[in-house]
């Protein structure tokens, strides 16, 4: 089964610019403090959690909050021989895990998309969102075993509770194949449009050279045929940029409103142009036709040697890409603003774009989240301090780097697993105080387990 990484995540938010950030950011003589909260979670400001007794990889992929404040991850467990299920962890106000939810054990769920007499499950969870009745939609993707054993894209829906919504799908569950092996990623995100219904995307080797893949479906679970014909659409984004049929595959969807119209999807990931990698993002009209007034017919396509974390749709319908670049020696921080017709916003940044690098080390930017201020929270990893730990930077709304913020290098990492362990940040959001919740994963003897850490904001 062929896994490629690449990365997704809808935010819709508001910002705006007041001289008091802009006068902060060359401060010197007051720091923006960062510190965990050292009344969330077992630990000062962090939970770590393996449910299998540190038997099996464990990893958190994406973040959300109930209605009561309590906290959902999603992920996987990833078990011997290439085996794994949908893992879903529910939390406390507090970042302690709550015993009260849990079928598989106090505080988590096992899910799995194929339904399979054997008990023997391929099924790779990656993303979720909360719906405003309080519905879980997941996806990732799921073996079909037949007839060669290819993977599918996979999504499940539950109740509340985290009992199988049996209104959608097939027994609240559904597989999409492309007719190869179809696969998200470990940054994939899935979109819910304003009339409910859900897109996701992935990759798909089924004509040799990888393709994008693109599903839409009903709020019923099924697919939804007004999107190109059939609910499902392949994109060979290689041989439309460059040319030629390479690799590429998607991970991030969102939803873009431009008022007066109906909402536009934009597709992004990364393809192959020779022998590296960029990042591309399309945007397409509801019924799955390309929109030509993107970008260069359709198409935003960034620098070489780049590859995608995130995207995100602000108020004003600019489009972020959060990922990584490589500078020549090692991999950087990148943070890319296109207005909302896909041409680079060279008001953002250097000419649309930031590039930061923690200090000769390998950073890869994963997401992004809004001060109260209305500054941009960049969070990813760096391995700066010999480990890869958690790495922030904090931007103006005009995309300077913060230089007070923590201290004078303008720079925050701190290590959840331990020194000499590795840790990846997998989702993050943040609240009005300026509180910042991350899921994870750190390497701990060996062993990835889920990770929860808080940290607080304070100018």
């Amino acid at each position: 089964m062929k896994k490629l990484h690449f990365l997704s995540l809808l935010f819709l938010t508001a910002c705006s610019l007041s001289s008091s950030i802009v006068d902060l950011s060359k401060s010197s003589s007051l720091y923006i403090k960062v510190l965990p909260d050292p009344s969330f979670g077992a630990t000062y400001g962090k939970t770590i959690t393996n449910f299998n007794g540190g038997t099996y990889n464990e990893k958190s992929y994406s973040l959300a909050q109930q209605a009561d404040g309590k906290y959902l991850s999603t992920g996987s467990v990833l078990y011997n021989a290439g085996q794994a299920k949908f893992l879903l962890i529910r939390y406390n106000t507090d970042g302690t895990v709550d015993n009260s939810f849990g079928t598989a054990g106090p505080g988590y769920l096992l899910i799995t998309i194929e339904n399979t007499p054997d008990f023997i499950y391929y099924d790779f969870g990656y993303a979720m969102k909360i719906q405003p009745d309080g519905k879980m939609i997941l996806f990732g993707d799921s073996n079909n075993k037949s007839p060669l054993w290819n993977d599918d894209l996979g999504f499940a829906r539950l109740n509340s509770n985290g009992s199988y919504d049996l209104t959608f799908g097939v027994d609240g569950k559904l597989q999409v194949d492309f007719g190869g092996d179809e696969v998200g990623s470990s940054g994939s995100q899935i979109a819910i449009q304003g009339d409910g219904k859900y897109v996701a995307c992935g990759h798909s080797s089924g004509s040799g050279s990888g393709d994008t893949v693109i599903a839409r479906l009903s709020t019923a679970g099924a697919l939804d045929t007004s999107f190109n014909g059939t609910g499902k659409l392949t994109l060979d984004v290689s041989r439309m940029v460059v040319g030629v049929s390479n690799d590429d595959g998607c991970s991030n969807i969102a939803i873009q409103n431009l008022g007066g119209s109906a909402e536009k999807i934009l597709a992004a990931g990364n393809y192959v142009n020779g022998s590296k990698t960029a990042v591309y993002v399309t945007r397409l009209l509801s019924n799955g036709s390309t929109d030509t007034s993107f970008g260069r017919n359709g198409y935003f396509t960034s620098d070489s040697n780049s590859s995608i974390g995130a995207i995100y749709v602000d108020a004003s319908q600019r489009i972020y890409i959060i990922g990584t670049i490589n500078n020549g020696s090692n991999n950087d921080f990148l943070v890319l603003r296109l207005n909302p017709d896909g041409n680079l916003d060279t008001s953002f940044g250097t000419g649309g774009k930031f590039q930061y690098d923690f200090g000769g080390s390998n950073d890869a930017a994963k997401k992004m989240a809004y001060l109260s201020s209305g500054e941009i929270l960049i969070g990813g990893t760096s391995d700066i301090n010999g480990n890869q730990d958690l790495a922030f930077v904090l931007l103006t709304p005009n995309g300077q780097k913060v230089n007070n913020f923590v201290n004078s290098s303008g720079q925050y990492t701190i290590d959840v697993g331990g020194t000499l362990e590795t840790d990846e940040l997998g989702d993050m959001m943040i609240n009005s105080s300026d509180e910042v919740v991350i899921v994870g994963s750190s390497l701990v003897s060996g062993i990835s387990s889920n990770t929860l850490v808080k940290l607080k904001i304070t100018h």
